[in-house]
């Protein structure tokens, strides 16, 4: 168990004013209070960046072994959890209880060699913040990037803290855990092949078209410059079928011309970066 003199020299505990300076965005606009990033490696190590420094003290020194975040990395996948949903709630209700920190959600990233937890909350008050969340996960995301951007020096001085703060593999993951992983992982790789759909979806102002998947062809590669003779080639169909896709889509989307349509799709068509293979 790490003792508070350890703790003392760690960028964990020390860096709390500067995160909080890079974290006030979120407090301003939308009363997320609580943020923490947490990088653990598969060496077991790891280390932490919060604007709680008082809370993320008294975690280490009492409550580390029940982190809900602090386990073997094998057993998390990419994607969010909501903190009311774990099942050892030991950490956050010292969190609610004492620090005012509630109504958390963690979005986590894995990697090959690490995995990233970047952990959202506020206060005990504010309920609704849940359906924020669910809401605009695109916000929370982009400030993910904005705060590893903001606190690159930080995060560099923190690297120092691997060796000092208790291994994450401390706490082993049980069998059960890694197995239901697993499962849910097939689960919906099966589910996802079941139910693909012929149809594609366009983003932001557009999220409502759907686009078969020859439309998506054809506006993806007229996007990157192909001509229709050129896109019938590829796709063994004739020059004037793709012009008939491209018109259909133009009405779809409401634009008048070629130039219109190029400008749409290269805001609003997150597909057409899959097509640069036909570049070649």
């Amino acid at each position: 168990m790490i003792n508070i003199n350890q703790l003392d020299n760690t960028v964990a505990l020390s860096s709390g004013k500067q995160i909080t300076e890079i974290t006030n965005i979120l407090k301003n606009c939308f009363n997320i209070t609580h943020y923490c990033y947490i990088k653990s490696f598969n060496d077991g190590t790891h280390f932490l960046l919060s604007n709680d420094s008082p809370w993320i003290e008294k975690f280490y020194l009492n409550f580390y072994e029940y982190g809900a975040f602090h386990k073997n990395e094998v057993i998390y996948q990419s994607g969010t959890t909501l903190w009311s949903t774990v099942p050892d709630q030991t950490t956050f209700k010292i969190c609610r209880e004492y620090f005012n920190i509630d109504h958390g959600i963690t979005l986590i990233e894995k990697q090959p060699d690490y995995c990233e937890f970047h952990c959202f909350g506020s206060t005990k008050d504010n309920h609704q913040v849940i359906d924020f969340y669910i809401n605009n996960i695109d916000i929370l995301n982009q400030f993910n990037m904005y705060f590893k951007e903001k606190a690159k020096d930080l995060i560099k001085d923190a690297h120092a803290d691997r060796y000092i703060l208790p291994a994450c593999n401390l706490v082993q993951p049980n069998q059960s855990d890694y197995n239901n992983s697993k499962d849910l992982e097939q689960k919906r790789e099966c589910f996802l092949q079941i139910t693909q759909s012929q149809q594609r979806r366009l983003i932001g102002v557009y999220s409502h078209i759907n686009l078969s998947r020859r439309q998506l062809d054809c506006l993806s590669l007229i996007t990157l410059g192909k001509s229709a003779k050129e896109i019938g080639r590829i796709f063994n169909i004739s020059f004037r079928t793709v012009e008939t896709y491209i018109e259909i889509i133009k009405s779809k989307l409401g634009v008048k011309n070629k130039a219109e349509l190029i400008a749409m799709s290269l805001k609003y068509n997150p597909h057409y970066c899959k097509y640069s293979q036909y570049l070649e």
